[in-house]
């Protein structure tokens, strides 16, 4: 985890941040994962994240997990509610 700051954080290191916590929870390399630049237009979201306040938050779905990212620079990776496993009743 990093120890900067949200505010000190770049949009480039934290859509890196969210690919690694992916390839963290399937237990492989990132390198292994689609591009996130396949799923989501980067270069986009990145001018929307520089400029942006605390109010914004950006949610997307990337390799079966639900990805929120907040104008705060900090992000929230969990499994897609599609991707979840049923509860036992």
């Amino acid at each position: 985890m990093s120890t900067e700051e949200p505010s000190d954080r770049n949009a480039d290191d934290l859509f890196l941040e969210v690919v690694e916590e992916v390839a963290t929870r399937e237990g492989i390399d990132p390198t292994q994962l689609t591009p996130l630049q396949e799923t989501i237009d980067v270069d986009s979201l990145c001018d929307v994240l520089e400029t942006a306040d605390d109010s914004v938050r950006i949610e997307f779905r990337y390799m079966g997990y639900q990805v929120v990212v907040h104008g705060d620079g900090t992000s929230h990776v969990k499994p897609s509610p599609s991707q979840q496993p049923a509860s036992a009743d």
